[in-house]
């Protein structure tokens, strides 16, 4: 199996994206962008004052993710939170992916993801068989060494 490096996650910190396109991908004003940065629930990086605000990729998700709550009626401030609750979720599961995907291997038409070997057991590690319209598979393979 082939071992990943752990750079997606410094990737997607490192994209900047101007406020115009957070507001075309978003479909948020600029100006709601603005005020919501203002009001400390958004933060954009400015190289150089009187420059424009750049965002990364995980405050776009954040935008992405208040704008789903207040389309569905909630307040900025409740839209704000429930995004705040719903962000603890997807940190857990970026940790989860940083942790335990540690390689994978393509057979055909299948590709295997190696998790990581079991906690009660390290002569084992956990494959998950991935094949497009099959249901994913979880099983036990002999732990072997990475390459």
């Amino acid at each position: 199996m082939r071992a990943l490096p752990n750079i997606f996650k410094e990737a997607m910190a490192q994209i900047q994206i101007p406020l115009s396109e957070v507001s075309r991908v978003t479909g948020v004003s600029p100006r709601q962008i603005r005020y919501w940065e203002a009001k400390g629930f958004l933060t954009s990086h400015q190289a150089q004052k009187n420059q424009s605000h750049k965002f990364n990729f995980f405050t776009l998700t954040k935008v992405l993710e208040i704008k789903e709550y207040l389309d569905q009626g909630f307040t900025l401030q409740a839209a704000v939170e429930k995004q705040k609750g719903r962000r603890n979720i997807t940190l857990s599961i970026h940790r989860f992916i940083a942790e335990r995907l540690l390689a994978t291997e393509e057979e055909g038409k299948t590709v295997e993801i190696n998790l990581g070997p079991l906690d009660n057991d390290e002569t084992k590690v956990v494959v998950a068989k991935v094949e497009a319209g099959q249901p994913v598979k979880i099983i036990l393979k002999k732990h072997r060494p990475l390459d």
